[in-house]
Formats: C-alpha cells, structure tokens, sequence
C-alpha cells in the first residue's frame, strides 16, 4: 500500500481584511503625511505673517527716523536754530506722524555760553534753568561743568514743560548721545521711564547729532547739538498694528538688559493677558527674529494665536480615516480646501502690496516736501539710480523717470571741472564708510548753470560691501552768486576807498605847493618888472618861471588824480582829437615803433576836457613805446561805440558806467614786454615807476581825470604779449567839437580905490600885494577873513582879491560876509583847487571870477579885468 504524496497549498488572503489592513495602513500614513504637511504649511503662513509685521514695525521705525533726518536737514546749513523754526518743522512733522511724545533740540553749551543760553531760554520758557537729574524724576539745579548738553527747545511743549533746561549729561540716554557723536548718526536709546509721564511709563530716545556746515577745509566739524524723538514704547510699536490682522500673532519685544537678560518693551496679544516672558514664546509654533535700528538690536518674539492655529487645520485627515471609499470625496474637500487657502493668501498678498504701495506714496510725499533731490542709488561702480524724488525736475529740468530708466545720467550733467573733485571726495567718504558733502555745478536742461549741495551716506551690507548711496542734493545757486556778489562788491568798495583815500592826499599836497609857486612865480613877475631889461638877470627870472610852470603842471597831474583838475568840458569827438595829435604822438614815438589808427566813423561824442583827453592819449602812447624800448613793435589806437560790456566793466577800476549804457571807449594796444600780476596790482599807485627816469604820477593821473569824466578804465597785459588800456565814456547826444581857449584879457583899468588881499599864507599875500602896488594901486594885506572884515569896515575897496582855504572864517563864509556890507564888490577867488569844483558854488553870483594856483601877473590882470566887465 502507497502513501499519498504531498502538495503546496497556496495562501490566500481575505479581501476584505486586506483592504481593511491596508486602508488602515494607508489611512495611518496618509494621516501622519498630511498631519506634518498641515503643520509646515500653517508655520509657513504664519513665518509670512510674521516677517510682514516685522517690516510693518521696522517700517514705523523708519518713518519716524525720516522726520528726524529732515528735521536735521533743515538745521544742518543754518547759522542758528531759533525756537519759531523748530517750533514750525516739529509742528510739521507732528502733524505728519502722530504718536510722539516729543521733538527736542538739545543744544551744546559751553560754560562760558551758559549764561547767554539760560537768558535766551526765559524769554521762552519764564523760570527756564538748568537742571540735572538725581533719579526718580527730580531735578536740581545744573552743577558748573565745561559743557552742557541742555533741551533748549521741545515740541509740543504741553505735556514736556519738566524737560526744558534739562541737561541730558545728567540723563539715562547720555551714552547714547556719546554714541550718536561718535558715529554721526541716528541711534536709539535703551527704554527708560520718561520724566516728563506722571505714571513713568517707558519710552525710548532716537537721537541724531546737528554739527556746523562743511567749510572749504577738510576738517572736523563742531558739534552744534543734537535733534531727538521721545517716544512712548507701547504707544509708538502699536501703530505697526492698524490693521485688520492684527489678531494673527501674539508678538513680544525685547531688548538686552545692561545687568544680562532681557527687558520686555512691548507686547502684542489678541486679548488681553498677564506680562509675557520670552520663555512663553517656549513652542513650535514660536518664531524669534531680529530687529535692528538705530545701531541697536531688538528681538522680536512671534506666535500664533491659538484660535488662529485651530482655524488653520483642514479636515483632510479625518478625511483620510474614512478609507478608500471617501477618497473621491477626499480630494474634492482637499482641493476645495486648498483653493480656499490660495485664495486667502492671495488676499494676504494684495493687503501687503497695498500696503507697500501705501508706504511708496507716503515716502514719495515726505521726500518730495524736502528742499532739493532725495536719492538711493545700487553700490556700482556707475551708482545706478533705483529711486529719485520728484524734486529733480525743479533741480535738473528732468523727471525723475529719466534717471531711473537711464535715459539720462546724472554725471553727464555735472560741470566737468568739477566732477573729478567731487567724485573723488565722494568715493574716498564711501570707502571710509563716512558720510560725504560735496558742492558741485551742473547743466540744467534749459541750458543754466547751477551750484548742488549733494549730502550723502553708504549703506553697507554685513561684510562690509557697499550695497546702496543715499543722499540729498540742494539747489544752492542763489546763496553762492550773493556770496560772490558780496565779495566782488567788497573788493570795489576797498579799491575806491583806497583810491579815494590817495587822492585826498594827493589834493592837499598839490594845494599847499600851490601857494608856494604862487609866490615864487610873483615874485620872479616882480623881479623883472624891477630889472627891466637887463638880459642876463631876465633869463634867470625866466628860467625860475619856467621850473615853477613845470612844477604847476606836476601839481595839475596830482590834482588830475584827485579827480580835481582843471576842466573845460564840452562836447569831444575822440576820434577827431586823435587825429589832430597824431603829429604829436608821431614825434614822441622812437623810430622803430609804427602807430597804426583804427578809428570807428561818425562816433557819438562825449562830455569831456579836449586837453585832459589830450594829456590821457599822449601819456599811453609814450608809456606803450617805452614798453617796447629798443625792439620793433606798433601800437594801435583804435575808437569805436556800442553798449557797456558787463565783463569789461567787472575787471575796471570803479566808475560810474552800468552794463549796457551807450559809451564811446579808447583802445591803446601795444606790443611791447607787458606786466606780470604784482607790477598790474599797482601801475595806478602815485609815485610807481617802472621807468629809469620819471615821477610815477603819468597812469595816475589818467585814472583820476577818468574818474572825473564819469568813466572807467580797464587794462590787459601778460608778460611777452603786451598791454591794452580800454578807456570807457559815457557818449553824449551834443554835437561835437573840440575846446577854444578864452582871449587875452585887455589892459587893466581899476577904477581908483584900494585893493584887499586876503590870504592865511604870508608869502602869497605880499607877493599879490606888491603886484598890486607895482600897478599902482595901494594895497591892504590882511591874513583871515575877520581882518578883511575889519578892513572893509574901514573903508570900502574896489576890489577884493580872495583866498578860498582859510582856517576859521573861509572865503565862501568871507565873500558872503563882504557882500553883505557891498553888495556889487568885485572879487577874485584864489585857490589850489580846480576851477571845476569851485565855479558851482560862485557861478551863480556877479561880479565874482575864479583864479587858479599859481598864477602870473598876466593870469592874475586878466581875472581882474573879467571880474570887472
């Protein structure tokens, strides 16, 4: 009998119990899958929501940092801060950005300014004073220290009166005014009870120092003070939270206590709770982020709020539990559920874009109410323009769209003899990491030129590298032009004050030697009268004549500078004077110089004395051929007409001519050795010579007769090219015609009496008194105008022969006093003076004729007789 074989008998498993089995493995798995998947999602949104409000805080931050940047800005140029323009840019800024506690100037204040300083401050502020801080908000008064640090201004003052006078060297944030000093920018203080809050609430200080404008040298600036935002912690970080979100996150912020640990400044619940700790920030869903501003770190504590997380998981695990059989139905609701989600952070997204775009328009507005150009440029080598303010197209012409798009850059318009300074200062500041300042010319579109103030900081990333610029540029065209224009006015006022000053002087002496040649010259008429003709003895008298004219003529050249020469204007055509001299000016001229004469047809003429033109033409024709000397050269006269040349004018010596007048102007030009600058700064001095022989008063007195004709004089010269003498006058609507000498007088014939001569100078008053007497007229001598009184009293004169500069009663005082007792006596006045400065004061009276300094015995009978007729 066989034994059965045996055979495999296959497993075969339920259906049902495997599906079970692998639905629940499945369910559990997929469970667990969408669980995390739930969870990394929802952390995710809430990372989002968090980093938007960490930018939102930041962003309130920087709005108040921005204030504080134009408050600096608007002092930062000025001479001083008073208390109505604070008041007014604080007022601004309030009204702008609510939610300060206060804006404050703290002015630095030397021991010796104290007094000053406290003085100012009661007339704002009535029992203003220094005080320090002894804790606990009390105050004393300030001890003696070499410097102060005092809240000189705040804004508002309701509600801060405790704080003006309050030395903040004495104050919890002191470090940080040292800290700010030190880096020259915004820093924000630790929180600290506020002084000026009853229930000393917390608060915290952004401070940014104010120094004195940049000057031409490179040196530190003085630091002036410090302008400072107080802010209420809690009440400033909530403006981060206006909107609708706000119950998404539960935020806590902190900061590194000085004693370790941390100090809570604010928190943020959905409602309200007990004070937070950063270990209740101890969970998964807890997220901490840094928060840095003001060269100081907050830290920054985010989580969910726990209704918000409920909210958040989706049904999509328990959907998974159901099995295989609500999978359809499973990933309809995740799909609905997931498109629902979409849809909520789409609306998240548009909220923040429109927040964002809230936020441009808001900086757009601030910057475009700062004076000048707001800018951020990339850290590249060309600094591409990311963002300019509308303010660029009052400065350059263009919109700021041109130099964003690059359709116009910026450095092109920059004048090209300064670019290379100031983009050399700018990029040495920026590789310091110091702020730069720089003044520079550019080209406006409608083709001006303008001077920028362009203010600016790099913005560096964490190593260091330079990422963006930003700065401000100012229009500060119209403050460098009165600058200039002050200074140019400066420098004329001080060249006619001195010209003035010498030309003074230079009357006085010529006066004085008046009277001694006046003397001489009668006594030399009166020695040859005595002699008769005894030949050799009358050529003597004739050489002491001759010397004394010559001296005359010397004294009419200082007279000439002074502006009080002799004169007998009328209209001049100078082309036609230069004509009838070019004989004269041929013969003073050496053999190798050629005179050549470019002069205009049918000129206009000019108000002017024929022979003072005469002595300036012949004294720049000579100096110009002494320039040339021994070499062959030519000088060109030349004359021609047309409106005052604004640039020729601002290079003359002062004259009277406005840019633009009608005048007639006189060229000399030479080709001769020039003039380098120092010997160009004085050619006009009295008694400055560059000739071997020659008494320094020819240019002299050309400047001073042109003074006298209302005209300017200007001169061009360089060493190895020449000189040019450009001699501007005003034209004239007279017909011109040139200057006739008055006929010899006839003989004398005085009706008989006595002759007074009146004179302070002895020497003049007997000379005049002998030639009286040789005319056979006695003669009284008397030596002040009381005497001539007395002698006039004594018995009346036929004539009067009267000296004008006297001292106690002068001639004018005598005339008027002798006319009083005869009305019709004849006088001559005698003077040093020029007959043009005289004739307007007497050519209103009869029977009264003028005598220059020094005279002959002829000029003197030839007054006489036309006194007489």
């Amino acid at each position: 009998m066989s034994r059965p074989s045996s055979t495999a008998v296959p497993i075969r498993l339920k259906p049902v119990p495997l599906v079970v089995v692998l639905g629940i493995v499945f369910s559990v798995l997929l469970t667990w899958w969408l669980d995390r998947s739930e969870h990394r999602r929802i952390l995710q949104e809430f990372r989002g929501h968090a980093e938007v409000r960490h930018t939102l805080i930041l962003q309130t931050l920087r709005t108040y940092e921005q204030g504080l940047y134009g408050l600096r800005s608007r002092f930062a140029g000025a001479a001083a801060v008073s208390s109505d323009d604070f008041r007014a840019a604080a007022a601004e800024l309030i009204q702008r950005n609510p939610g300060i506690q206060a804006y404050q100037w703290v002015q630095r204040v030397t021991a010796r300014e104290r007094a000053s300083v406290e003085a100012e401050g009661r007339r704002n502020m009535p029992g203003f004073a220094f005080r320090d801080n002894i804790g606990g908000g009390n105050f004393i008064p300030a001890a003696a220290k070499e410097e102060h640090l005092v809240i000189l201004y705040c804004e508002p003052v309701a509600g801060n009166e405790v704080v003006f006078g309050y030395d903040v060297t004495t104050a919890p944030t002191y470090p940080t005014l040292q800290r700010a000093a030190a880096l020259d920018d915004l820093v924000l203080s630790l929180t600290f009870p506020l002084a000026q809050r009853p229930d000393r609430r917390g608060g915290f200080v952004m401070t940014m120092p104010v120094r004195e404008p940049a000057g031409e040298r490179a040196e530190p600036r003085q630091l002036r003070g410090f302008v400072q935002g107080v802010f209420i912690a809690d009440e400033l970080l909530a403006r981060a939270w206006t909107d609708r979100s706000s119950d998404v996150e539960e935020v806590l912020i902190t900061e590194p206590a000085p004693t370790g640990g941390e100090n809570v400044i604010y928190q943020h619940t959905a409602q309200e709770s007990p004070p937070l700790t950063p270990d209740d920030f101890a969970s998964r869903w807890a997220l901490t982020l840094p928060l840095r501003f003001g060269h100081r770190e907050w830290t920054v504590h985010y989580r969910p709020h726990p209704g918000w997380v409920t909210a958040q998981h989706s049904i999509a695990p328990l959907v998974a539990l159901a099995g295989s059989l609500l999978l359809t139905g499973l990933a309809a609701g995740l799909t609905r559920s997931m498109s629902r989600r979409s849809e909520l952070v789409r609306a998240e997204v548009e909220l923040r874009t429109a927040e964002l775009s809230e936020s441009r328009r808001q900086l757009d507005s601030l910057f475009s109410q700062l004076p000048g150009m707001a800018y951020r440029c990339r850290g590249d080598e060309r600094l591409t323009p990311v963002y300019v303010s509308s303010g660029c197209l009052a400065l350059t012409g263009y919109p700021s769209d041109d130099f964003t798009a690059q359709r116009v850059d910026y450095a092109t318009l920059i004048d090209p003899a300064d670019a290379d300074s100031s983009t050399q200062t700018m990029h040495t500041s920026l590789r310091q990491h110091r702020t730069f300042e720089v003044e520079y010319r550019i080209r406006h579109k409608n083709g001006e030129t303008r001077w920028v103030l362009d203010r600016g900081i790099g913005i560096y990333t964490a190593n260091g590298q330079l990422a963006f610029v930003e700065g401000l540029a100012i229009d500060v065209t119209d403050r460098r032009r009165a600058e200039q224009g002050k200074l140019d006015l400066e420098r004329k006022l001080l060249e006619g004050q001195k010209l003035e000053s010498i030309g003074v002087l230079a009357g006085g002496i010529a006066h004085d030697f008046n009277n001694l040649l006046t003397s001489i010259l009668g006594h030399a008429s009166l020695a040859s009268i005595a002699r008769g003709h005894d030949a050799p003895l009358l050529l003597h008298l004739q050489a002491i004549e001759g010397a004394s004219q010559r001296a005359a003529e010397l004294c009419q050249q200082m007279l000439a500078y002074a502006g009080k020469g002799r004169f007998v204007v009328g209209p001049v055509d100078l082309g036609r004077l230069v004509r009838e001299t070019l004989p004269l000016l041929r013969i003073s001229l050496g053999k190798n110089v050629d005179l050549t004469l470019n002069l205009a047809p049918q000129l206009p003429a000019v108000e002017a004395d024929a022979t003072q033109m005469r002595q300036i033409l012949m004294n720049l024709v000579i100096n110009a051929s002494d320039a040339i000397g021994g070499r062959a050269g030519e000088i060109v006269v030349s004359t021609s007409a047309g409106p005052a040349d604004p640039e020729l004018l601002a290079r003359a010596h002062p004259g009277d001519l406005a840019p633009g007048a009608d005048c007639v102007m006189l060229q000399v030009r030479d080709t001769g050795s020039g003039m380098d600058a120092e010997t160009l700064a004085r050619i006009f001095e009295p008694f400055f010579t560059t000739k071997f022989a020659g008494r320094g008063l020819g240019l002299a007195a050309v400047l001073g007769i042109v003074r006298s004709h209302r005209g300017v004089l200007a001169v061009e010269s360089e060493p190895g090219r020449g000189t040019q003498f450009s001699l501007l006058l005003p034209a004239s609507k007279s017909s011109p015609g040139l200057d006739v000498e008055p006929a010899t007088a006839p003989v004398l014939r005085l009706p008989p009496g006595r002759v007074l001569v009146v004179d302070d100078e002895e020497s003049v008053r007997t000379t005049v008194g002998q030639i009286i007497d040789k005319l056979g007229y006695p003669a009284d001598l008397a030596a002040s105008g009381d005497e001539a009184l007395a002698f006039q009293a004594d018995g009346p004169h036929v004539l009067v022969l009267l000296d004008l500069t006297m001292p106690g009663r002068d001639g004018f005082d005598t005339l008027h006093a002798l006319r009083s007792l005869d009305a019709e006596l004849p006088v001559v006045i005698m003077s040093g003076f020029s007959e043009s400065e005289v004739s307007p004061r007497i050519a209103s009276l009869r029977r009264v004729a003028f005598l220059q300094k020094p005279f002959t015995s002829e000029r003197l009978l030839e007054r006489i007789m036309r006194v007489l007729s």
